[in-house]
């Protein structure tokens, strides 16, 4: 009996923990540095929900101060100066936010879009909407949309650079490197996936070059 109750505990305790380690390993910590009239960097990429935008005070007497974001997201507005030299904000919302420093509206703005996150919570609906395959790949890849109405894919590298940009016309699209020769020579890694409709609905995909 002992024995079964062990069982039973370990096949609840570890897909919960492997749940736990896959979203934890997601998150991610942006730094932006507030600075004499600038917010570095001004956008950011690959932004997703449960990420943290950490704005951090090197120099004048700034703030950080929403402009414009998502419904249901929390706006802010935080001095950054010597007293207060760091700002953390946890993103909750898939949207595009703005933000500006209310004392230098004219020189000093920032925004970042969020997507969902990667990876068992976007499973179900990327599933649905498209398939990228194969993944992880080697020197090609095929984009087939469907059901969906996506009509553009960009992909990028793990910075936000932009390697390929293409009009998704067919139901599958094929890229390689007969159409597009940088697919085979950029480096084994990360990279991003990022479909876009005609009302610049967005889903991104993570996938991996081996």
């Amino acid at each position: 009996m002992k024995k079964n109750i062990q069982i039973l505990l370990q096949a609840i305790t570890l897909p919960m923990l492997c749940l736990i380690l896959v979203f934890s390993a997601k998150a991610t910590i942006h730094q932006v540095n507030v600075a004499d009239f600038s917010f570095s960097p001004s956008s950011l990429p690959s932004v997703f929900v449960g990420d943290t935008v950490r704005w951090t005070w090197s120099g004048g007497s700034h703030t950080t101060t929403s402009t414009s974001v998502p419904t249901g997201a929390s706006s802010w507005d935080n001095p950054m100066n010597s007293t207060n030299t760091s700002f953390d904000y946890k993103v909750t919302h898939v949207g595009t936010y703005n933000y500006q420093c209310s004392f230098h509206i004219a020189s000093m703005a920032g925004s970042f879009t969020a997507s969902e996150p990667l990876g068992v919570a976007s499973t179900a609906k990327t599933a649905k909407d498209v398939s990228i395959y194969p993944n992880p790949f080697i020197n090609s890849i095929h984009i087939d949309k469907k059901g969906s109405d996506y009509n553009e894919a960009i992909i990028t590298d793990i910075l936000g650079k932009k390697i390929i940009s293409v009009n998704l016309n067919n139901k599958i699209t094929i890229i390689d490197e007969s159409n597009f020769p940088e697919i085979g020579s950029i480096p084994n890694g990360i990279y991003f996936v990022t479909l876009t409709n005609q009302n610049q609905n967005k889903n991104t995909i993570r996938i991996v070059k081996n």
